[in-house]
């Protein structure tokens, strides 16, 4: 389900990782005066970097929280404001902070999004460099959320129309016709509640 971020994108990002490295480890180190939770090497952050960063499409996700075939963390990371306003259906607030707070297990399914991928890129890195491995990224964050599940144009009703349209209207959302400008002026739907699988921990992954 999972999809590699763009060259580009990853390039920008993996020179971004390791500036992000020095704050994971003030974050995760903990008190100075105790003994480090956690030991992370320049070698090892070499070798996570070369690993492609796994992303998952709005239009995935939406299909796997209406059938999902695994437990899942889905953990957004904007602002508790925009939190409380919308979040994908199943989603808990996190920041770069408190993710080592959640009781997330290394074997966990964890999908992480916020407003476009950085922020939920640079969480990516901190779990995965804590060997988390079953970790992605939102692909385009709750922007193409909005645009591909809840508003979707599929004013050409082509093949997928029917498919769309039973998503968008599962997650409380309409389709958009040629003569929407886009999603800003919509109105987002109140959450609805998703019953999720429970985990179990002694599942190998």
């Amino acid at each position: 389900m999972s999809k590699n971020l763009s060259h580009h994108y990853k390039t920008e990002l993996r020179l971004a990782a390791l500036f992000i490295l020095l704050g994971f480890l003030a974050i995760f180190m903990g008190d100075p005066y105790k003994k480090p939770e956690l030991k992370v090497s320049f070698t090892d952050v070499e070798q996570i970097l070369k690993q492609p960063v796994q992303q998952i499409e709005a239009i995935e996700l939406a299909k796997f929280i209406m059938h999902p075939n695994e437990a899942y963390r889905l953990i957004d990371l904007r602002p508790e404001a925009e939190f409380k306003t919308y979040r994908i259906p199943g989603a808990e607030r996190a920041d770069l902070n408190n993710l080592k707070d959640m009781g997330i297990f290394v074997n966990e399914r964890i999908i992480l999004y916020t407003h476009d991928e950085d922020l939920a890129v640079q969480a990516y890195f901190i779990l995965v460099m804590q060997s988390y491995f079953k970790v992605s990224v939102l692909k385009g964050g709750i922007n193409q959320w909005k645009t591909d599940v809840l508003f979707p144009d599929i004013s050409n009703q082509n093949s997928d129309f029917e498919s769309r349209k039973t998503i968008s209207t599962f997650f409380g959302g309409q389709i958009r016709d040629q003569k929407s400008s886009g999603t800003d002026s919509l109105k987002l739907p109140d959450p609805i509640y998703i019953q999720k699988p429970a985990f179990d921990p002694e599942s190998c992954g």
